[in-house]
């Protein structure tokens, strides 16, 4: 297998107001991925962060600007083939397991047509996707169906053109988990995940149903024990203060619910087949000046892509 160190990137994307998570984000991949030599770029808007323990570039751009740019704009600066995406707030809670990671790596470089391998976190999202096994790589399987899973914003390791093309300038993260999967579908990729034969490659539980990370913009109550039980003690959680504790089931789905209405009422983006493939297409023009700069990999066939994807979406 040619050399991670080389050909992947950790792309971590934040924002200035999570600027805290920072610190114990950084230092519990330290603890649970030691002998990590990969480059990361953090990327947020305007402040800047340095790392004792990692070599971390952080790239800005305007307050103004859409996470989907913002994301976009940060690839357009990484030379790596391959990038391993993070939020900030995905934290660690148990070791990196590095076998797993490196047959994911192996997967994309024997197999061009792998757009992403995608770890859920927990074992629990594995068995919620369909998915058939491959012979040849055991602790992974490919999705074989069109489920919103597809789009879900997790930890994931990239072919990075394919990620590039499933953004558009003027995407939210939950805009583009509500919107992805057809448009990773419509690029005439395999996108794999990892099975649950095994412990999961990366492991963090995030969102109100287990009370740790970040959610509207507040600390969830237990992740103040994951940092403090790793020795982080350091942490300022006045900034963002902390969102109530969700006591059931039942009760986060209520709340969910209220926040999807409330998402709603804001919305007011589009789906439609021409909106999608003009997207598409101003991509196509951003990469075709890239892969000129050396940027992007030259083997890519961006007009098959394109014209897939716009016949793709006519069907729809």
């Amino acid at each position: 297998m040619s050399d991670k160190n080389n050909k992947i990137t950790v792309l971590v994307s934040s924002c200035d107001k999570y600027r805290d998570a920072w610190d114990p984000f950084f230092r519990l991949i330290k603890k649970q991925w030691p002998d990590c030599n990969l480059d990361f770029v953090l990327v947020t808007e305007t402040q800047q962060y340095t790392c004792d323990f990692f070599n971390v570039k952080t790239v800005n751009s305007s307050k103004d600007s859409p996470w989907g740019k913002r994301i976009k704009d940060a690839l357009s600066e990484i030379n790596s083939e391959y990038i391993l995406f993070f939020l900030e707030d995905f934290f660690l809670t148990s070791p990196v397991n590095t076998s797993i990671f490196d047959e994911a790596v192996t997967i994309l470089d024997t197999n061009h047509k792998v757009g992403a391998v995608k770890y859920y976190g927990s074992p629990y999202y594995c068995d919620k996707i369909k998915s058939k096994s491959l012979k040849d790589f055991p602790n992974h399987s490919v999705i074989t169906a069109k489920t919103p899973q597809l789009g879900y914003v997790t930890t994931s390791l990239w072919r990075k053109e394919i990620l590039y093309l499933s953004l558009f300038d003027d995407d939210s993260p939950w805009s583009y988990e509500n919107e992805s999967q057809y448009r990773l579908l419509a690029l005439d990729c395999i996108f794999l995940l990892q099975n649950s034969k095994n412990k999961a490659c990366f492991e963090y539980y995030i969102g109100p149903q287990n009370n740790l990370g970040i959610t509207l913009g507040k600390w969830l109550p237990k992740t103040k024990e994951l940092f403090e039980s790793n020795g982080i003690t350091d942490v300022n959680y006045h900034n963002l203060g902390f969102l109530r504790e969700f006591k059931s089931k039942e009760d986060y789905i209520n709340h969910a619910h209220t926040l999807q209405q409330d998402h709603n009422k804001t919305s007011t983006r589009t789906t439609s087949s021409n909106y999608i493939v003009e997207k598409l297409y101003n991509i196509k023009k951003s990469i075709i000046k890239l892969t000129k700069n050396n940027k992007f990999n030259k083997n890519i066939d961006l007009n098959k892509k394109i014209n897939h994807y716009k016949k793709y979406y006519s069907n729809l």
